[in-house]
């Protein structure tokens, strides 16, 4: 048959009515035979809406696009054959992949699929099916194993949709040709092609064979004054585009159809306007604002389009801005199922298991809104904040037999009266979670081990439904388009599809992993059909605009490496291999892109254009396009720059009314305030907000507790003038006595880290008794000094207590292995701190100070670490002026002693840094000159020196109070105290004032701007937490 063909050329969106028109007429005639093909769904649900706007009959099906037209083709022709989705090609891949994991080596890591491979194989088979593309031959002398292991999978998917009966949405064009070539075949009698773009070879196939198998082939090609963008063959309509038959109309959208080519300046007058604004969500709120202006003004929020180059990747951000602005809208684009908190639970049970039940995850499991429901049984009565704590006591983190075991150990530790301390659980606490937990192990046994896919879906809903799960709240009043129980809905049809799916056989056994890799194939598609109600603002993708007349367009998020997009490069493949296969070059794939821009600006009569400036603290680029238009258009910025738009926004009037009063504008800013919520309210809240967060403490919320008297009453008792005071926690309250009443007067405490590693307060106990032990096996083997000829005896001598030490902790991780390597060393690694702190003894030995006490306690429990020496009284110490007495405990970590009676102490740290001289005379290091005074009450031997042995990766004495006589008896340079006596007792006096203030109970905040001590464990809950500050030029 041959076809009378007609070219007709114009601009975009040229000659579209007299389409539609000679369309109707001819459905008229053949209503089954005549199609009108177009470029976008959102085009042909134009011409459909006008159709039916119209009255005018017609089969809904015959307006489609290409992809339409095949699908449409397919359905009235086939027999058995069935098309496949995205999600199930995606399905059948990764089943083939793994059918063939043995011979396709470079595509998986450990038995697993690289990241991303199934998508890749997807674009990648896509790409060679449209261009025509016969590969691996095209590719020459340049094939090679991964080329081999592409064309594999390729084979074996092609195959097995032969063997199946099937078409994916790519092969569905080729079955199309196919059978449009055979002989028989029912011929069109009038075929419309409106505004296609360069089809792909495999387009150009399909529309030859439509142009030779109907009576009339139309064709409308765009037209443009940029020869590189609108020039090219037209094989398909058995034409050859000359260029000449064609002239521009000289108009504005004539001339910006040159606009990437024009020498000069193209004068648009008020229809383009642009802008920029700090971020993305800076600009969706400008374009927010404008939409309202534009609403008050009288435009209909139907008559306003939104263009984003990615929107799939916006429509959460759309959502939370439009709906703060009360707009309504609408996109044929939904969300992916996978968005949904309600999805990510359901598909995080699948995890736990995949994962080995990580500590982080079960707890986030357990902590799910979706799992508290009104049942309650088995392992829901496990309470999600007892768990994650006796957890973290028991290090747990990941396996099922890593929970039972430490569990286990935890609770028998502490039912044995272990030394170590496990604040807020009890051995009851440990039981419940241990038996919970391994509850809930068995019941999710099922999702374990190689199961069929069938067996894996019926057990996955067994276990959602014996438990009731997700807890959905109720449907009554909840009529959101995308509720979690339509969601819930949805993602049960998906389940169940895996169950039937013909590619799956039944009884083919595989591993959860691969359950779990066909469930996130089956959540990445989207929701599914757009809103039937449509309504308010499009919200569209750029290439979307196309041949549309929109009274008013915004195109945003024009950011370089965005718009344009350009990627060459297929996936697997590099430069000089896509050159032999002949995909499209960076020219074309930019010229493409230039077209559909063209094609956006040209649809609309008054268009913004926008591009944020920053990502986060990330810097953009605006796109070429977005400056190529700044530089030929001269564009004007925004109507809505510098205009009080707040009042469109809910969250924006808030903040504007907020800056108003702060300026002290307070009539100015009634306006922006909620209808019920008064100025004076509003007042009165901001400055209690401001005072409590900056003003003075003076409030019980703020630690200063001396108005009530009952609060009064049970402080002085508890801390009276008898009572026994740590030096360690009146050096606490003299840092920050808000933290101490925080941990010694409500005794809160932080939670443990839950590695399987040392805490920083474990690892300096580890130590400290490490080296207490260590000397009082070395004084009992009848040595002294550490010397350079006995370093070797006492290296080994530490090695052993050291092991001792460590292997009492049951852990097992790259952590713990580092901790230990960091104390004892290595061949390899070198010297561990407790080998470089013997050689830094080793300098001491013509010392006459010798190491003689450790852990010498006083005032306190007896322990088995602590020196036989210590005594269980109280040391009482006297102030400057003899009127008043300190009872003190504490536990000294070495004393060195002279033959003479003089002794120095050190305080070990392990941590970062320790206090200076400077916090010593402002009172806020107490223990050093504390410990001196005591040690001197209790032995009549005089102090001469007190320091810190910093024990980390460098080991070094600082000796921070030392009188004229030590000087002779340290071995290193130290700087003599000034006037240490005064200094000294100064120190009882600060220690006595803090216990009269704890008595009073005042426990403020530091005067300090900043938190002085950064490695607080009440950070969090402290007003110098910087996500609790709210003050112009501060974080919120």
């Amino acid at each position: 048959m041959t076809a009378r063909c007609s070219v007709i050329q114009g601009l975009f969106g040229d000659h579209l009515e007299a389409f539609i028109s000679d369309f109707q007429a001819g459905s008229e005639r053949n209503p089954f035979s005549t199609w009108l093909i177009l470029p976008t769904e959102r085009l042909v649900q134009h011409v459909r809406d006008e159709l039916s706007r119209k009255d005018v009959p017609f089969i809904p099906s015959r307006i489609c696009t290409m992809k339409g037209f095949c699908r449409s083709y397919f359905e009235e022709h086939r027999t058995t054959t069935r098309e496949l989705t995205e999600a199930e090609s995606r399905l059948l891949l990764t089943q083939i992949l793994s059918d063939n994991r043995e011979v396709l080596p470079l595509f998986f890591v450990r038995d697993r699929p690289l990241p991303g491979t199934i998508e890749n194989l997807q674009e990648f088979i896509r790409v060679i099916t449209a261009r025509n593309v016969s590969f691996p031959e095209c590719l020459g002398d340049l094939q090679g194993e991964k080329s081999e292991q592409i064309a594999r999978i390729i084979s074996a998917y092609r195959n097995r949709l032969k063997e199946l009966d099937l078409v994916d949405p790519d092969t569905l064009i080729e079955w199309t040709i196919l059978h449009l070539g055979k002989e028989g075949a029912t011929p069109h009698r009038q075929i419309f092609v409106y505004g296609l773009f360069r089809p792909l070879p495999l387009e150009e196939d399909l529309l030859s064979h439509l142009r030779e198998r109907s009576e009339s082939f139309t064709c409308f090609i765009p037209s443009g004054a940029d020869p590189a963008i609108f020039s090219g063959t037209l094989d398909w309509t058995g034409s050859i585009d000359t260029g000449s038959s064609f002239q521009l109309p000289p108009s504005t959208s004539s001339f910006l159809t040159g606009i990437f080519s024009s020498p000069g300046p193209i004068d648009i007058g008020e229809s383009i306007r642009l802008d920029t604004f700090p971020s993305h969500s800076a600009e969706l709120q400008a374009i927010a604002k404008e939409i309202c202006l534009l609403n008050e003004d009288g435009v209909p929020l139907s008559d306003i389009s939104v263009a984003f180059p990615e929107l799939q990747d916006e429509l959460y951000r759309i959502t939370e801005v439009f709906s703060d602005f009360g707009i309504r809208w609408n996109s044929r684009v939904t969300p992916k199922l996978s968005r949904f908190p309600v999805i990510r639970f359901l598909v995080g049970i699948i995890g736990l298991v995949v994962n080995r039940y990580p500590r982080e995850e079960v707890i986030s499991f357990l902590n799910s809104p979706y799992m508290h429901g009104p049942s309650r049984k088995g392992f829901l009565l496990l309470d999600p904040s007892e768990v994650d704590l006796v957890s973290r006591h028991a290090c747990v983190e990941s396996g099922r037999n890593e929970w039972r075991d430490r569990l286990e150990y935890l609770a028998s530790s502490i039912a044995n009266g272990s030394e170590r301390r496990y604040h807020g659980i009890s051995q009851d606490s440990a039981g419940r979670v241990r038996d919970g937990i391994l509850r809930l192990f068995d019941t999710l046994e099922g999702l374990e081990g190689r199961r069929s896919m069938q067996d894996f879906v019926r057990e996955y809903r067994g276990f959602l439904d014996r438990y009731h799960l997700p807890n959905l709240p109720s449907a009554s009043g909840n009529q959101e388009r995308f509720s979690d129980e339509r969601i819930f809905g949805i993602f049960r049809e998906r389940l169940e599809s895996l169950r039937h799916n013909p590619f799956l056989p039944e009884g083919r056994k595989v591993t959860t992993d691969v359950f779990l890799r066909m469930v996130n194939i089956l959540i990445d598609e989207p929701v599914g059909d757009p809103d039937p109600e449509g309504g308010g603002v499009s919200v569209i993708g750029i290439r979307e605009a196309i041949h549309l007349h929109l009274p008013v367009l915004f195109i945003c998020g024009l950011v370089e490496g965005v718009v344009p997009r350009l990627t060459t490069r297929l996936p697997f493949t590099n430069s000089l291999e896509n050159a032999r296969m002949g995909t499209r070059s960076l020219a074309e794939i930019l010229h493409e892109q230039e077209y559909y821009f063209i094609a956006a600006l040209l649809s609309s009569p008054r268009v913004y254009l926008s591009a944020p400036l920053a990502e986060g603290s990330t810097p953009l680029l605006t796109s070429a396009f977005f400056e190529r238009v700044r530089m030929v258009c001269h564009p004007k910025g925004w109507s809505s720059t510098g205009q009080d738009t707040g009042c469109c926004s809910r969250s924006l009037a808030a903040v504007t009314a907020g800056e108003r009063i702060a300026e002290g504008l307070v009539c100015q800013a009634s306006d922006r305030l909620d209808p019920l919520q008064s100025i004076d309210d509003l007042v009165a809240r901001i400055n209690t907000e401001r005072y409590y967060r900056k003003g003075t403490c003076d409030s019980i919320y703020e630690g200063m507790l001396s108005a009530d008297e009952t609060i009064a009453a049970a402080l002085a008792e508890r801390f009276s003038p008898e009572g026994v005071y740590s030096a360690t926690s009146l050096e606490t309250y003299a840092q920050c006595p808000f933290r101490f009443f925080i941990g010694n007067i409500l005794r809160l405490e932080d939670l443990p880290d839950g590695e399987q590693n040392l805490s920083p307060a474990d690892r300096g106990s580890a130590v400290h008794d490490i080296l207490s032990t260590f000397y009082r096996r070395w004084l009992a083997a009848g040595q002294g000094h550490i010397t350079p000829a006995s370093i070797e005896t006492a290296t080994s001598l530490m090695q052993e207590i050291a092991r001792e030490e460590l292997d009492r902790h049951h852990f097992e991780s790259p952590l713990w292995e580092a901790t230990c390597l960091q104390m004892k060393g290595s061949p390899h690694a070198g010297p561990g701190y407790l080998e470089r702190f013997l050689t830094k003894e080793a300098e001491a030995e013509d010392s006459p100070l010798v190491p003689s006490h450790f852990e010498f306690s006083f005032g306190m429990d007896p322990s088995g670490t602590d020196d036989p020496a210590s005594v269980e009284e109280a040391v009482a110490l006297t102030s400057s002026d003899g009127c008043e007495q300190l009872r003190i405990r504490g536990r000294i970590d070495r004393i060195d002693i002279s033959p003479e009676g003089l002794f120095l102490i050190y305080d070990y740290k392990t941590g970062r840094g320790h206090p200076k001289i400077k916090d010593i005379e402002e009172g806020k290091a107490l223990q050093l000159p504390l410990y001196l005074l005591a040690f001197e009450a209790l032995s009549e031997k005089r102090g001469v020196a007190a320091g810190y042995y910093q024990i980390r990766k460098e080991v070094r004495r600082d000796l921070l109070l030392c009188d004229e006589q030590a000087r002779c008896l340290v071995a290193s340079r130290t700087k003599v105290t000034p006037d240490i006596a005064a200094l000294i007792t100064r120190s009882c006096d600060f220690a006595i004032g803090y216990i009269r203030r704890i008595r009073a109970g005042a426990f403020p905040f530091p005067a300090d701007e900043h938190c002085p001590n950064s490695y607080c464990e009440f950070r969090r809950i402290c007003r110098f937490d910087p996500y609790r500050v709210s003050d112009l030029g501060e974080e919120s």
